[in-house]
């Protein structure tokens, strides 16, 4: 697409929705002058596949800015799966007659971190511990969410679960022991074992992004920042492990997955763990990780599980 495309006088009558803000992996997909397809839609967001395989998606003003995401004043348009798109760094053309205009935009990038923000590594810990006490502050919780007591009690060091696998849904029950396992092995720098188990979550649950690779995410993003933060994590070769992942889940699942394995995911998230990591007061924890749960049915607990799970590295 030569131009913006709402300045060829055939186009003057489409819909114009303005864009508030792109993410930056959206933002250079666009100035690449990509084209694609509608993948799917679903509640609260359109999901848009290039013809190189990229994801980037349209939500509204309410949803949490993602690097991939691009972010709408209105509500989202009526489009169908596999709709053509043509895109460039000032909008998007979907289908004949709907264009998005991102020449006033924001461009976001996630909030980055440096060893010198944050605090000595002996001192996170106690840290995780306030983030671990605040999730009783948080609404009830949903998907895996529910296994976060258990999760604490491994912290703690408790042999005894708090848990039955009978009183929880299906996803969460055949999640429990492997949880468990991923939980010991963190808390113990077992990498590799880590690593192993987290396979075995890999597409377990509904949806475009199921709990379990929720989780798998968040454990991976956590690592990734303890790696590049601290040192403290064993190397290990993340696009391996994201291809050995990939063929268990959706493209979709599989392109977030991608992106919170290189320390890439949802603003709530950067926020909660940059909180946590540069000693931050309690109750902005707790304010991050109450807008984190809020997402999806249950991904932002999800998320928030898998995190914490990672978060167990830091104790000695």
């Amino acid at each position: 697409m030569a131009g913006y495309p709402c300045r060829c006088p055939r186009f003057r009558w489409q819909m114009r929705l303005q864009v508030l803000d792109i993410g930056e992996t959206s933002y250079r997909l666009l100035a690449s002058e990509q084209q694609g397809v509608i993948l799917a839609v679903v509640s609260g967001a359109i999901y848009l596949i290039s013809d190189s395989d990229e994801l980037l998606w349209l939500t509204t003003a309410d949803a949490p800015r993602h690097p991939r995401g691009i972010r709408i004043s209105a509500p989202l348009p009526p489009l169908a799966v596999n709709t053509p798109f043509t895109g460039n760094e000032q909008g998007l053309l979907i289908g004949p007659d709907t264009v998005l205009d991102c020449r006033a935009a924001a461009m976001w990038s996630p909030p980055g971190l440096s060893a010198r923000d944050v605090l000595p590594f002996t001192a996170v810990s106690e840290r995780v511990r306030v983030a671990f006490s605040i999730t009783n502050l948080l609404p009830p919780p949903a998907g895996l969410g529910r296994l976060l007591p258990e999760i604490v009690g491994i912290a703690a060091k408790k042999s005894r679960p708090s848990l039955r696998r009978e009183n929880l849904a299906p996803s969460a029950a055949l999640a429990l022991p492997i949880i468990q396992n991923i939980a010991a092995a963190s808390l113990a720098h077992r990498g590799e074992e880590v690593l192993s188990l987290a396979e075995a979550l890999v597409g377990l649950g509904e949806g475009l992004t199921p709990s379990g690779d929720d989780f798998v995410g968040g454990l991976l993003f956590c690592f990734h920042w303890i790696s590049h933060l601290y040192g403290d994590f064993p190397a290990f070769d993340r696009a391996d492990v994201i291809r050995r992942f990939s063929g268990k889940t959706n493209p979709i699942s599989a392109a977030v997955l991608n992106d919170l394995a290189n320390g890439r995911g949802v603003e709530p998230l950067h926020q909660w763990l940059s909180c946590i990591l540069t000693g931050r007061p309690a109750d902005q924890v707790q304010q991050h990780a109450a807008r984190l749960v809020r997402i999806g049915h249950s991904t932002g607990w999800d998320l928030l599980s898998g995190a914490l799970t990672g978060l167990l590295w830091t104790f000695s």
